[in-house]
């Protein structure tokens, strides 16, 4: 929108599509390559959007979106970290639901990527910082195992990372039911021949789960290859690795824009008003646009007299 937007934002952009010399391009996701800021980061950096209205809601919050003739996926730029979290329901619903699901997302989405890494390391490295009662019962479980922890939680990954890209082939109307089918009996048989211990089905299936419930894919497929390796540096490193690994991800997260944006806006740089309206308020009730957008215009609505 010609008086919200940044222009510096849209000359950017128009300077990037010019330099663009390929033969075609049929789809949205196959042009925000040439868009990104990095070229080659884990994190993805345009926003993939097929809903209209959240679209243009993003264009009245000042930001831009490109449609590719053909395409059914609008692409919207800036992108931030927190807003793959974020979901158009949340506009929607009650308030204080709305605020709730957020908060699930994120600590759902700190368990997925870091639950295995703090399973090797508190079962292979650290087993005295638990209660006693639990580290007996982990010790227990995994009587009998061939395996290390760290190949067995590698070995059950890998197999759900097989099932899960499986899955995704399968006919719609029977993938549900082979994917239930195929890891109880998969897991369970696995248990009774002793080759898995029964706690990391617990701690494989509660990655997965809490995987899917980031409303953007593309995140979710960056969390799932930052498993893994948070899982290798654990298992050579223990908690040191792990710690060294979260550490090294945030330095990458705060040195990561997305159309010169800060990724981690607007809680790197801080700033107060924006964290809590991204997270405590709905975006048609604030007045302000957010700062880090260095929109023409800040003002979004007048207050009642």
């Amino acid at each position: 929108i010609g008086d919200i937007a940044n222009e510096k934002y849209v000359e950017t952009i128009r300077k990037r599509i010019e330099k663009i010399n390929v033969d075609g391009i049929l789809e949205s996701a196959k042009l925000q390559w040439f868009l990104n800021d990095k070229k080659f980061g884990l994190f993805p950096q345009v926003g993939l959007e097929q809903r209209s209205d959240v679209a243009c809601g993003a264009m009245l919050e000042g930001k831009i979106v490109l449609i590719l003739d053909g395409s059914g996926v609008a692409m919207i730029l800036p992108k931030l970290m927190i807003e793959f979290l974020w979901s158009g329901d949340d506009e929607c619903d009650n308030m204080y639901f709305a605020i709730f699901s957020k908060l699930l997302r994120i600590v759902s989405l700190f368990i997925s990527a870091t639950i295995s890494s703090f399973y090797i390391a508190f079962l292979a490295f650290h087993a005295g910082a638990l209660p006693t009662r639990y580290s007996m019962v982990l010790a227990s479980g995994r009587a009998g195992v061939p395996f290390s922890v760290v190949a067995e939680v590698i070995l059950m990954e890998l197999l759900v990372e097989v099932l899960r890209e499986a899955l995704t082939r399968i006919p719609q109307h029977i993938g549900s039911a082979i994917g239930i089918v195929g890891g109880i009996v998969i897991g369970q048989a696995a248990v009774e021949a002793g080759i898995f211990s029964p706690i990391i089905l617990v701690i494989v299936a509660l990655s997965l789960m809490t995987s899917y419930i980031a409303p953007d894919y593309n995140i979710t497929n960056a969390v799932r290859m930052l498993k893994f390796v948070l899982i290798v540096l654990t298992g050579v490193f223990g908690m040191f690795g792990l710690m060294c690994g979260l550490f090294l991800l945030l330095l990458t997260l705060v040195s990561d824009t997305s159309l010169k944006t800060p990724y981690l806006a607007p809680y790197a740089p801080f700033r107060l008003r924006d964290a809590l309206k991204g997270i405590f308020t709905n975006p048609y009730l604030s007045v302000r646009r957010p700062s880090y957008l260095h929109t023409k215009a800040r003002i979004r609505q007048k207050k009642e007299k």
